[in-house]
């Protein structure tokens, strides 16, 4: 299930450490102390989230890359977003407008 609307934003918070290990990414929540591990997928949606993304961007950018539907996209990547947060690691702001086009 879907837990995002597309212009939501997604970012990391500020209280962490991260860094690659081969084809992981290694994840320090500072205040916590614990550690996270993401692998393949999951390691390409952190490092999108680099730069605070819209959800529908992050999709839309995965599907691209991948053979997946956009409907499964969002779902597996709302899920895995979810868990993130739930940890503490990542947050949401309320959804944005898009400005339309020049």
């Amino acid at each position: 299930m879907q837990r995002f609307e597309a212009y939501s934003v997604i970012r990391r918070t500020t209280a962490l450490m991260d860094t690659d290990l081969d084809s992981e990414s290694i994840i320090l929540h500072v205040k916590s102390g614990k550690i996270f591990g993401v692998a393949e997928t999951g390691k390409r949606i952190w490092d999108m989230l680099a730069e605070p993304v819209s959800f529908a961007d992050l999709t839309h950018q995965l599907t691209a890359e991948y053979d997946i539907d956009p409907k499964s996209c969002a779902e597996d990547v709302s899920d895995f977003l979810a868990q993130l947060i739930d940890a503490g690691i990542l947050e949401v702001s309320p959804p944005q407008t898009k400005a339309p086009p020049v």
